[in-house]
């Protein structure tokens, strides 16, 4: 019995062993990983992969504008220098852009001024806006460069307009134009016309004079010149006079003058019994050599008709007529000519010259009585079959037709220039003829 029951349990224990060892192994390869297949990454599938970095196509950047550039300058025989430089081209609207401009200031005298900068319309004069708008001093012997921002502004469209420059120096005001392309344009503005001088001097009008100011600074003179207390100088008038060109109506040797009406002032001082008299303008203060004011004016008396008018004092007849001229030669001319009209004669036919084109007419009144004021360009001799006369001179003619007695008269008021722009140096002269116009008796 007891050794069935040993064999028995020698087999159960033998048993029991082999499935306890065989559960250790296991375990062994589990915790030694030795019974598990590596862990790999799998790799990535064509779709998995990262995607290929391709540009993307942009729109290149527009090409630079290439920029025209202009430059100007200008320098007056008193010693007045300006200049300016810029673009004519790549300005954009509600954008900033600039040009460059300098002044000098090689007189004697102090110069308060002012410049504007303005812009144009493409097919008028017509100013769109003050672009920029600056007084300044300069003292003399002194200047200034100054790169003077503006923007155009955003209504603007493309196309062609003008950059006018205006600067009231001493004496005659300068304008200078300059035609630009404003955006994407292929169009073109044409150069500056009359209308556009007249169009920015409008917008841009000179300083206005202070005469207590001038009368001051005549005093200052007269006591540095000639060495006179200012105490002992008394003020005894000032007027406003037009001095019939840039001289002030006191020229000086080597000088040349802009032949210009120049609006200014005739100031009166007094030391004792002296009178010393001063011929003003904002810029430019001269004693008058003779301490009586200059003879601005000349009467000339038309004894057949009875009548008088005035002409500048500086100017002198030309070739014996009733032809004035501010020098000899010069071809700026006044005239005056009448004529007993013997009917049917009409006055515009018989005292206009030809051969001529007419380019404006209106009615005018005079202290005669009604006329016409005619302005027309005159030709000279054809240089030859086909081919066309030149203008020989451009003239305003007022033509007046009244009665005297039983003769009915036509008078004929003109100047005459060689070109438009001459022409309207003139035209207040022509003015102040008819406006001094009177009867003798």
């Amino acid at each position: 019995m007891s050794f069935l029951y040993d064999k028995v349990f020698w087999k159960k224990r033998a048993k029991t062993v082999l499935i306890t060892m065989g559960w250790l192994l296991v375990l062994s390869l589990l915790t030694s990983g030795c019974g598990t297949p590596p862990t790999q990454e799998p790799e990535p599938t064509r779709a998995e992969e990262d995607p290929i970095s391709t540009p993307t196509e942009l729109e290149p950047d527009p090409a630079p504008v290439e920029r025209e550039p202009f430059s100007a300058r200008a320098e007056s025989g008193d010693g007045i220098i300006v200049s300016w430089s810029g673009y004519t081209n790549g300005y954009l609207p509600g954008k900033d852009d600039s040009v460059e401009i300098t002044l000098e200031n090689q007189t004697d005298q102090p110069w308060n001024g002012r410049f504007c900068i303005l812009l144009k319309a493409g097919l008028s004069p017509t100013v769109i806006s003050t672009l920029v708008d600056q007084e300044f001093r300069l003292d003399s012997g002194t200047g200034f460069t100054d790169l003077v921002i503006f923007q155009i502004p955003e209504t603007v469209e493309d196309g062609s307009y003008g950059l006018t420059l205006v600067v009231h120096k001493p004496v005659v005001p300068l304008v200078a134009h300059i035609p630009i392309q404003i955006g994407e344009t292929e169009t073109a503005r044409n150069a500056a016309t009359q209308g556009d001088l007249e169009a920015a001097l409008a917008a841009c009008p000179p300083l206005a004079v202070d005469v207590d100011q001038l009368v001051d600074r005549a005093k200052a003179l007269l006591n540095q010149e000639k060495n006179i207390p200012l105490a002992d100088i008394e003020f005894v008038s000032v007027e406003t006079y037009d001095f019939p060109d840039a001289s002030l109506g006191i020229s000086e040797p080597g000088q040349v003058y802009a032949q210009v009406i120049t609006p200014g002032y005739i100031i009166d001082l007094q030391v004792g019994v002296d009178h010393y008299i001063y011929h003003a303008t904002q810029n430019r203060i001269v004693l008058a050599e003779t301490r009586t004011p200059v003879a601005l004016h000349q009467t000339i008396e038309v004894s057949e008709l009875g009548i008088s008018f005035e002409i500048p004092g500086s100017w002198q007849p030309a070739n014996g007529d009733m032809i004035w001229v501010p020098e000899p030669d010069s071809d700026l001319k006044l005239g005056f000519t009448w004529l007993v009209l013997q009917p049917p004669q009409e006055p515009e036919a018989v005292l206009l010259p030809s051969p001529g084109q007419t380019l404006s007419s209106s009615e005018i009144m005079t202290g005669l009585g009604n006329g016409r004021r005619i302005k027309l360009e005159v030709y000279g001799p054809s240089p030859g079959v086909g081919t066309p006369a030149p203008v020989e001179s451009v003239q305003t003619h007022v033509i007046v037709v009244f009665q005297q007695g039983q003769k009915r008269i036509g008078v004929d008021f003109y100047i005459s220039a060689p070109t438009e722009e001459k022409l309207s140096e003139l035209e207040s002269m022509l003015d102040h003829m008819l406006e001094s116009q009177r009867f003798s008796s």
